[in-house]
Order: C-alpha cells, then sequence, then structure tokens
C-alpha cells in the first residue's frame, strides 16, 4: 500500500505546474515504482494462492489489470478534453478556484485530471488502510502448499528416504 501511495503521491504531484522537466520526472518515478509493485503481489499470489488454481487466478487478476488501460484511455481523453479542459479556460467553471493553483490554459484540464486520480487514489488506500484485515493479508492468510505426491512437493517416500 505504501507503493501505491508514492505512486498516488507522485501522480498528484506531476499534474500540478505544466513544466516538461516535472512531467518527465513524475512520469519516471512512477514508472519506476510499478515493478516492485508487480514483484510484491506477485510473490503474495504465488504463496498464498493454492498450485492448482494458480494459472486462473492470475489469468483473472491479469485480465482486470490489463482491461484497465483501454477503459482508462477510453475515458480519460474524452474526460480531459471535453470536461475539464473547457473548466481550466480563462472564465471557465474552475479557472478562478482551482485554477489559480494549478494554473489556467492548455494543459491544465489534463494536470487537474492527474491530480484528481492521485488524490482519489490516497483517499481510498487511506480507507483501505482502516481494515485490519487487509493490513494484516499476509499474516492471516496461510500460505499455500503444494499437495503430497504432486510435482511440485516430493512423494511421501522421498520425505522418509531424505
Amino acid at each position: 500500500m505504501s507503493c501505491f501511495a508514492v505512486q498516488a503521491l507522485i501522480l498528484f504531484l506531476g499534474g500540478l505546474k505544466p513544466s516538461i522537466p516535472l512531467i518527465a520526472a513524475a512520469a519516471c518515478a512512477f514508472m519506476f515504482i510499478l515493478p516492485f509493485i508487480n514483484g510484491w503481489t506477485q510473490v503474495l499470489l504465488q504463496s498464498k494462492v493454492a498450485l492448482d488454481v494458480q494459472g486462473r487466478v492470475f489469468g483473472v487478476a491479469g485480465m482486470i489489470a490489463l482491461a484497465s488501460v483501454p477503459v482508462a484511455s477510453l475515458i480519460g481523453g474524452p474526460l480531459a478534453d471535453r470536461v475539464f479542459e473547457p473548466m481550466f479556460r480563462p472564465g471557465g467553471a474552475l479557472a478562478g478556484t482551482v485554477g489559480r493553483l494549478i494554473g489556467v490554459g492548455p494543459g491544465r484540464g489534463i494536470g487537474f485530471l492527474f491530480g484528481l486520480m492521485g488524490g482519489l487514489i490516497l483517499v481510498v488506500l487511506g480507507l483501505a488502510s482502516l481494515n485490519p484485515r487487509l493490513r494484516r493479508l499476509e499474516s492471516e492468510i496461510p500460505d499455500a502448499l503444494p499437495k503430497p505426491g504432486t510435482a511440485a512437493a516430493p512423494a511421501e517416500a522421498e520425505l522418509k528416504n531424505a
């Protein structure tokens, strides 16, 4: 959860100002954290999910993760261009309030969307961290052990000879 929080903070900060170096640094930092999140998620799933259903679980998890990319692309572009960009033009609905903080003009709608998504992720993570079952997920769920006699576990005769 802490890596997701760092990513959300980076997303939030990356949308604050229309600065190419800021956006580039935020994108690099955001992407740098992804392998750590993916690695820890993979370790958690591999250690907690029974071997005989891991393929199905990994398939569904991958499908959900990858399905979010086209959905975000379909929603994000029109939302930024048709909803938020007009709000951050001079005289727009948010130009006098939020526009004073992040600026007005071209690109501020998508900047606001990045900041909004970063803030929303932080709120969701804050609510999730209040759930003790989620915080203790790794310690509460027992490790999945291979069934005796399967290719992943030595047979009982091999254990006796060892």
